[in-house]
């Protein structure tokens, strides 16, 4: 593994934990908002992040993948699904690669870096600006 591999596993891991114990929710709760807002429309978005705080990784897929798009500042959100299940993702460049910390929320993995294997399968990029 090289360092830059390294380095984004442990970013992955901490993002996890951060989700995980609501810490992120806490400290870049704003952040979140923004990010969040512009990605889709949600009408009381205050009430959709203290709900996906408490039902974290259940519906959290999309607030995840905006997340790390704004840590890593580049990549594609990707709609797709796992084992049938609409979902998420975030595809970091140039390695193409997908970060996925909510799999768990359908009986798969809490932390998932590597290249589409099934059951995660892609239907397309995600337009956001």
């Amino acid at each position: 593994m090289t360092s830059s591999e390294s380095d984004i596993l442990n970013l992955v891991i901490r993002a996890r934990q951060d989700f995980e114990s609501g810490r992120v929710f806490d400290d870049e709760c704003d952040l979140l908002e923004r990010l969040y807002t512009e990605y889709t429309h949600v009408p009381e978005v205050q009430k959709f992040l203290r709900s996906a705080k408490a039902s974290f990784p259940r519906g959290n897929c999309g607030l995840t993948s905006v997340y790390f798009r704004h840590k890593f500042a580049t990549g594609e959100l990707i709609q797709g699904s796992y084992n049938g299940q609409n979902h998420t993702l975030f595809q970091l460049h140039p390695k193409s690669i997908i970060l996925d910390i909510t799999a768990d929320q359908f009986g798969g993995s809490s932390i998932y870096l590597g290249h589409i294997i099934p059951p995660w399968s892609l239907k397309g990029v995600i337009d956001v600006e």
